[in-house]
């Protein structure tokens, strides 16, 4: 949806400095959700991801859910993929999946001089 808007607007205003820290952002705002649902004990304490509901079409879900979704999508039509670079859960779930697969596959390094294990 959100690269659909980008192409009907053709135009794409670059993030710049700010686009550095956005995966920072979205980090944080995983951290906080996840936070909530383990404070709270309800998995969807703080859901914020609107995208399910557009698919969906849950008209019972919460207000603040549509105008996300309507935020992210106005605003994707001048900033491309602004929600998946700076707010998506998934996605920042998945950079850190990736980051612990990546840390578990390098090998490990032993001190000068230690000998190899047998």
């Amino acid at each position: 949806m959100q690269e659909f808007a980008q192409k009907i607007s053709g135009r794409s205003i670059a993030f710049g400095k700010i686009g550095r820290y956005l995966p920072q952002l979205r980090g944080a705002l995983l951290l906080v959700t996840l936070t909530a649902a383990a404070y709270t004990g309800k998995a969807t304490a703080l859901a914020y991801e609107p995208f399910g509901v557009a698919f969906s079409l849950d008209l019972t879900a919460a207000f603040y859910i549509w105008l996300i979704l309507f935020l992210a999508l106005g605003l994707s039509f001048l900033f491309p993929r602004l929600w998946c670079r700076g707010f998506c859960p998934a996605g920042a779930l998945l950079d850190l999946l990736r980051s612990a697969a990546a840390a578990a596959r390098r090998p490990k390094t032993r001190p000068a001089g230690e000998p190899e294990p047998e």
